[in-house]
């Protein structure tokens, strides 16, 4: 297999195939096929794929992978920043070292997300994204199908992940029991080392009023901060015309 020199080239194939891993085997390290490698390496990405959780299943982003994300758009500064992370996600992982995003609607705060957790799988990481409003509806669906997944099920899965995309958070209304949920994850993620990716169109200092000083501390305390705030809408571009379009279609 060529060596590649930057790994956010990676598409979403070659994530999901588990690329980075391959190099670590003697039978796979020089081949180029992604349906061309040995039984042990398919077997470690068949455990990686069915692990990555909300990843894989986010059909908006289906395509979506840091290879497709349009890095002039996002300006040096903020291009640097988040290739500088990358370029040593394994390390930011085992050491719980995560991202916060923070701007704007349309900035590509999630694609960029989807596209840390497709990578952290392709490292052989467990990954797994979801919105904070969309845990807390799955809690309050638990209390009423008993069958179903448990509260303490749902909040193991995005505990115990490698790597977490929590997308949008401040979206949702701060009532006491959602503050309760926040501060069990930050806290079980901050104890355990996980690594959080956060995006948001907040500033930490609203965050901190909505969910408390503590719990938005301790989040971002292991958080190095990128923003995208100076980034405008990609959508609202589309809209001026085929211009527009071209040069917003590869984001999300």
């Amino acid at each position: 297999m060529a060596t590649r020199p930057f790994l956010w080239q990676l598409s979403r194939q070659e994530c999901l195939a588990g690329i980075p891993l391959w190099g670590e085997c003697p039978l796979c390290a020089d081949r180029t096929s992604l349906d061309d490698y040995c039984r042990f390496c398919d077997g470690i990405v068949e455990r990686v794929y069915y692990a990555s959780g909300g990843i894989h299943d986010w059909q908006r982003y289906r395509s979506k992978s840091l290879a497709t994300l349009d890095w002039g758009w996002l300006g040096d500064e903020a291009a640097a920043a988040l290739q500088a992370y990358v370029n040593h996600l394994p390390e930011h992982i085992q050491h719980g070292r995560g991202l916060l995003l923070m701007g704007g609607v349309g900035s590509g705060k999630t694609h960029i997300g989807v596209g840390l957790g497709l990578l952290a799988l392709a490292h052989g990481y467990s990954a797994y994204a979801t919105t904070f409003g969309e845990l807390l509806l799955a809690i309050r669906s638990s209390f009423d199908s008993p069958s179903g997944r448990s509260e303490a099920d749902l909040m193991a899965t995005v505990c115990d992940a490698d790597l977490l995309l929590l997308d949008d958070l401040g979206m949702e209304k701060p009532s006491a029991w959602a503050i309760d949920r926040l501060a069990y994850l930050v806290n079980e993620r901050y104890s355990q080392q996980h690594a959080t990716v956060v995006t948001s169109n907040f500033h930490p200092a609203r965050m901190a009023h909505q969910w408390g000083e503590r719990v938005v501390s301790r989040l971002l305390g292991t958080c190095t901060i990128i923003s995208v705030a100076h980034v405008a809408d990609y959508r609202l571009v589309e809209q001026q015309g085929a211009g527009g379009r071209q040069a917003a279609g590869s984001r999300g």
